[in-house]
């Protein structure tokens, strides 16, 4: 039986509605396909999102405008959000200074290999707080996902633990079984078996990805 989402025009996210299904969007860094969807929020924004943004711990809730009405009815439209010293806001900053500032360390491999922050982000810490929710944890921080090299911007963004974030990186060993593809270490956790088990198996004794990921602990390989 197929785990698949299903996914139909209306269905509805916070004020997220959908209006279609898009093809899929490939990570250039791992592989990895992503479901995208065309969404319409209820003031009539359009945007292409990832369908793990809308379902995520975090999800995105609307294009912006909850936010900004939130701001004009306890009338703070013209004052400060007064979010400064929390961790969400912190994770907005720090990732404007990483694309920005040519005076941090960071901004080497950030703004200086041409990794952007999106217009709206970039001009209001509002857009950016109603599009990625509040940053569930200190264990979080902010991960360009699926596209490690793309920039900051709505449906290529996720709160990610530093296990998750890990597995995103470009020097992962990446394999694909029935037509997915992960890391070792998410394909361990899926299949059962221990990481080092499967990484000897391939590296050491020459088993087939499908034998690596399929036979049982101490099975041997199926010789000729």
């Amino acid at each position: 039986m197929s785990n698949r989402i299903e996914v139909n025009p209306g269905d509805r996210y916070g004020r997220w509605s959908i209006v279609q299904e898009l093809p899929e969007r490939r990570s250039p860094t791992n592989g990895k396909r992503y479901r995208m969807v065309e969404c319409r929020c209820e003031c009539g924004t359009l945007r292409s999102l990832t369908l793990e943004s809308l379902r995520q711990i975090a999800p995105s809730r609307s294009c912006g405008c909850i936010q900004r009405e939130a701001d004009v009815k306890g009338g703070h439209k013209n004052r400060t959000h007064g979010q400064s010293k929390s961790i969400t806001y912190s994770s907005w900053a720090e990732m404007k200074q990483r694309c920005l500032n040519s005076n941090k360390v960071a901004h080497e491999r950030y703004g200086a290999r041409g990794i952007a922050v999106c217009k709206q982000w970039l001009e209001s810490y509002e857009t950016f707080l109603a599009d990625m929710g509040e940053r569930p944890s200190r264990r979080h921080s902010l991960d360009r996902y699926p596209d490690l090299n793309g920039n900051y911007e709505p449906g290529n963004c996720r709160w990610a633990t530093h296990q998750q974030q890990a597995r995103n990186r470009s020097n992962n060993v990446m394999l694909t079984f029935c037509g997915e593809t992960m890391c070792i270490s998410a394909w361990a956790e899926r299949v059962g078996l221990p990481r080092k088990t499967i990484e000897k198996r391939l590296n050491k004794y020459g088993f087939t990805v499908d034998e690596a990921l399929t036979l049982p602990l101490r099975a041997r390989r199926a010789t000729q």
